[in-house]
């Protein structure tokens, strides 16, 4: 891929790239590991030229991506699109939401943050009745969070892809680190997904890879309520789930306890195999950096509807992003572009 916003002035059209719009990022913890650079034009994200054989961290959301379709990958991740807040699906805004809620429960959060929150994503009033049932009845239920953990913790690795020794990085955060655990906390309408291990295999083999103390994970997956609620009010509705969470919570809770006060479901480190794990990433890594030489981020059509409704078809039929449901992802802020030799790290900073 070639960038078509260089002046003809800089030569040759390839790396070293010599770009006045060139914004530099911090190197990984592995100096080894090239950390890809923005672009700081408005309507660009990553920087085209620094993708020819490097590409930004890794983590089990992108590698989807990738696998679902290359086309939605290059949107999301090299161009940078995003869907905003608000367009969002009551689904996706309703886990947002919880999110917010348990850390606020941890105490990393302020209570005021849940409101900014609903108004930041435009909840719709019977999502946040749904949100607010199972946060009242966590409360009541004198259910147990351990608070003395890290919480939101990012790690990132960083291995080997090929015989050139090339590296790249895999990143995530976990939600709640402990000693020799972590816990995932989810919100969905289908509990027994995340219940089964060949579903989450990738994305929680990911974290024990990253950490050899972490002998197992708890998944905290609450259910949405699914009540009808034709004709009442977001009171009334938040009023009868929150009674149909109190008469029922092993439903709302799976892997309720009522003596420790607990909920979820424990799987162990011994049933990953985190070396196919990592080969995995090892095999994608590779796939991304040579669909990027060939530009070859086509689209699949089979995953347009499956499983999922793909947030870009408007995209990639009419090839027009709508200001009204995308954005571009925040990128490092700079005063002014410097420019930077990219192969020449030993050159960035210095004054003529």
């Amino acid at each position: 891929m070639n960038c078509n916003k260089r002046v003809d002035s800089i030569s040759p059209k390839d790396k070293p790239v010599n770009c006045q719009s060139y914004i530099s990022v911090s190197s990984s913890t592995d100096s080894s590991a090239h950390a890809v650079g923005f672009c700081s034009l408005s309507d660009e994200f990553l920087c085209i030229e620094d993708t020819s054989g490097q590409f930004p961290r890794l983590s089990f959301s992108t590698v989807s991506d990738f696998l679902d379709c290359k086309r939605k990958y290059y949107l999301k991740h090299v161009k940078g699109l995003r869907l905003l807040d608000t367009a969002a699906s009551d689904a996706l805004k309703m886990g947002q939401l919880w999110d917010i809620c348990v850390q606020t429960i941890v105490g990393t959060l302020p209570k005021s943050k849940i409101i900014e929150t609903i108004n930041q994503y435009e909840i719709s009033e019977m999502a946040v009745a749904k949100v607010k049932a199972i946060y009242k009845a966590f409360t009541d239920l004198d259910i147990i969070i351990d608070i003395f953990c890290q919480p939101q913790d990012r790690f990132e690795l960083v291995l080997p892809y090929d015989q050139l020794n090339h590296r790249f990085a895999i990143t995530r955060v976990f939600d709640r680190k402990y000693k020799n655990y972590f816990v995932e906390s989810k919100f969905s309408g289908s509990p027994d997904y995340y219940q089964n291990l060949f579903n989450i295999i990738p994305q929680v083999g990911t974290y024990f890879a990253s950490d050899p103390d972490m002998e197992y994970c708890i998944m905290e997956v609450v259910r949405s309520p699914g009540l009808h609620s034709k004709e009442l009010s977001a009171e009334e509705y938040q009023r009868k789930c929150y009674e149909d969470i109190m008469a029922r919570p092993g439903w709302y809770f799976p892997g309720w306890n009522k003596t420790t006060r607990t909920f979820g479901k424990k799987f162990h480190r011994s049933e990953f195999n985190l070396d196919e794990i990592i080969e995995r990433y090892k095999s994608v890594y590779y796939e991304i950096t040579d669909a990027a030489a060939r530009n070859a981020f086509y689209k699949n059509y089979k995953s347009c509807y499956r499983p999922f409704h793909c947030d870009f078809i408007p995209v990639c039929l009419f090839d027009v992003v709508s200001e009204t449901q995308f954005g571009i992802k925040p990128k490092p802020e700079i005063n002014e572009p410097i420019p930077c030799f990219l192969n020449q790290p030993d050159l960035k900073g210095e004054k003529e």
